[in-house]
C-alpha cells in the first residue's frame, strides 16, 4: 500500500475492495472510512449514465444487471458496516450535500 506514507489524503476504492478480510482491517485500522451507500437501481442508474463505464458492465449472468446488483449489494452490505466508521444513504444526495456530511462527521 503506497498510502502508509502518506497523510491526510482521500483514497477512492472499487467496491469489492472489502471482499478480502485483510483490507478491512487495514482501512478501519489507518484510516477514517465513508461508506456511500445507494441502492441497486441508483448503482445502475448512476453507472449507465456514466460514459465510462456504461459500456463495460453487462450483465454477467441470465439473471440480468438489476439482480447481480442486488445480489453482490447482500454480500458486501455487512462488510461494508463491519469496515466503515461512516455510512452515509446516497439515493437522494447530490455530491455537495454528501462532502457536506462527511465534513461535519470529521469536525
Amino acid at each position: 500500500w503506497k498510502t502508509r506514507t502518506l497523510d491526510q489524503i482521500v483514497v477512492s476504492t472499487g467496491g469489492g475492495i472489502v471482499m478480502d478480510a485483510e483490507n478491512q482491517v487495514f482501512i478501519k485500522k489507518n484510516g477514517y472510512a465513508v461508506w456511500l451507500d445507494a441502492g441497486a437501481e441508483t448503482i445502475l442508474k448512476r453507472l449507465q449514465a456514466d460514459g465510462s463505464t456504461a459500456d463495460f458492465r453487462p450483465a454477467l449472468t441470465s439473471a440480468g444487471v438489476l439482480a447481480e446488483t442486488r445480489d453482490m449489494l447482500e454480500v458486501r452490505r455487512p462488510l461494508y458496516e463491519r469496515t466503515a466508521h461512516l455510512r452515509i444513504e446516497t439515493d437522494t444526495l447530490t455530491p455537495w450535500m454528501i462532502v457536506t456530511l462527511i465534513e461535519r462527521s470529521l469536525f
